[in-house]
């Protein structure tokens, strides 16, 4: 295939993608229905009554323990990340760092 036929092809396609594009209707709002919002009256007043419940797992903490690494290597980068500890698995990064 020859250079000119590539080129005639680019356009052609890039008119299919495009009037397929224009053809899918996207909703534009950007709401998130999964969470609740609090509802105001004509003022602008709203109130609402909060009651905190129990967790399933009463005898649970209410927080979880994340451990994490970041160092600077020998190279400038640095490394950022969760420590399989958090899972309590072995990590091979904290073995390396108690090291």
């Amino acid at each position: 295939m020859d250079l000119e036929t590539l080129r005639s092809m680019r356009t052609n396609s890039f008119s299919k993608i495009s009037s397929e594009m224009d053809s899918i209707s996207i909703p534009k709002s950007y709401a998130d229905d999964r969470f609740w919002k609090l509802e105001a009256d004509k003022v602008g007043n709203g109130s609402a009554t909060i009651r905190f419940l129990p967790g399933l797992d009463p005898a649970g903490l209410p927080w979880v323990r994340i451990f994490n690494h970041g160092f600077q290597g020998p190279t400038g980068k640095w490394y950022i990340e969760n420590s399989l500890t958090t899972l309590n698995e072995d990590d091979p990064v904290r073995i390396l760092a108690a090291a």
